[in-house]
């Protein structure tokens, strides 16, 4: 009998959710939007999801991958910023995991997509390779030795806050000059608002018809590719960011590739060339006795799903071994 493993991908505005079978191959895969009412109100749809994925699939493992601080050990969440209702010390995968009568395992939304990466993505077949994951804000994961890194806590990869600035604005982490407050979509958005104010930028003016609420990273991306001076500009200064802390992590890790994920992944060429740009100008002495490609995620909006999916696979393999 072939078994299956349910990859739940909880956001702050979709639930998403696939099944797989033993081989990694997607049998089934449904969404949600998230609710607005609540820890119990999620945790009903998570589970109605779960449930309807499942139909007539025998199940050998859960993952879930939640958007947030969790405790990996006790599979309960810490913090999640973005999902409403007070999450402190849920055991969100024995909830799960008993309504579907299988065992569950919670872990970081970031991490999930890494690890699905590593088994199925752009990170397919490299041992030592980091994710960075451009949405709202920035998370990511570190693949050492083959193997997901995850640190005393569960917590490594945490690379939306290291510092870039040293007198850089303000996180919402409470610290200050992060990556994730300088170049993440939210950050990248609010540039792109400011920018169209000050008249700065035509381009983005004609394409919003003047509403800056819907100006997001990659309609910058497309208006920088028409000639616009000033989302050229934003682009180019967000691929230097980004170049500051893939350097960075490059310098840390000695990956062999970076994964580049989330929206901001889609923006395109100039935007990966003005990376390697910065690299080069950076820490080209390191890169020549220490290559770095950098390459865009394979995976897009499954990764979660696929790498928690994924990730309940390996943890059910082990314990029955």
């Amino acid at each position: 009998m072939t078994r299956h493993y349910v990859g739940i991908d909880l956001g702050g505005t979709f639930i998403k959710g696939l099944i797989m079978d033993e081989s990694g191959q997607i049998v089934a895969n449904g969404s949600m939007p998230t609710s607005r009412d609540g820890v119990d109100a999620v945790m009903a749809d998570m589970i109605a999801l779960a449930r309807e994925l499942s139909v007539d699939r025998p199940v050998a493992g859960i993952g879930v991958a939640a958007p947030g601080v969790v405790d990996m050990a006790a599979g309960e969440v810490k913090f999640l910023p973005n999902v409403a209702g007070d999450w402190l010390g849920r055991p969100a995968a024995r909830e799960l995991g008993d309504a579907i009568g299988a065992p569950a395992w919670l872990m970081n939304d970031a991490r999930a997509a890494t690890f699905g990466e590593a088994h199925f993505g752009a990170g397919r077949g490299f041992a030592d390779f980091v994710m960075v994951a451009v949405g709202t804000g920035i998370g990511g994961g570190i693949v050492a030795d083959g193997r997901l890194l995850l640190g005393s806590a569960g917590h490594a990869g945490e690379v939306g806050h290291i510092a870039l600035e040293l007198h850089g604005p303000a996180c919402s982490c409470s610290g200050w000059g992060c990556a994730e407050a300088l170049v993440s979509g939210k950050a990248l958005s609010a540039d792109g608002r400011a920018l169209m104010a000050s008249g700065g930028s035509p381009g983005l003016a004609q394409a919003t018809g003047g509403d800056p609420e819907k100006i997001s990273p990659a309609l910058i991306a497309r208006v920088a590719e028409t000639g616009d001076a000033g989302a050229s500009e934003l682009m180019r200064e967000a691929g230097y960011r980004l170049g500051m802390l893939i350097g960075n992590l490059a310098l840390l890790l000695n990956p062999r590739r970076v994964v580049l994920g989330g929206g901001i992944a889609l923006a395109g060429r100039p935007l990966f060339d003005r990376v390697e740009e910065t690299l080069q100008l950076r820490i080209g002495w390191y890169l020549r006795h220490a290559p770095i490609e950098v390459v865009p995620a394979a995976l897009g909006d499954e990764a979660g799903a696929l790498g928690a999916a994924a990730w309940a696979r390996d943890r059910a393999e082990r314990a029955a071994n």
